[in-house]
């Protein structure tokens, strides 16, 4: 999360490639530093899933994310 302190306007970022967000847990796990994964804007909407799945480990809020990115 990224936030403006002039205007106090908020952006999010997650890390996304290869077609998906990266999963610390799932096939890409230990590769944090891959040069195939980058930070994208996204909704806060997503953004708050997704740390939701990073908390909790519920697939559901990961799945979820997924979903929002393909619906902007």
């Amino acid at each position: 999360k990224v936030t403006n302190l002039d205007t106090n306007q908020a952006n999010h970022f997650i890390k996304f490639g290869r077609g998906v967000i990266f999963d610390p847990w799932g096939i890409y796990e230990g590769k944090e530093t891959s040069r195939d994964f980058d930070f994208s804007k996204v909704s806060k909407e997503v953004y708050d899933n997704y740390c939701k799945y990073l908390s909790s480990r519920n697939r559901v809020f990961l799945s979820l994310s997924e979903r929002k990115m393909i619906d902007v």
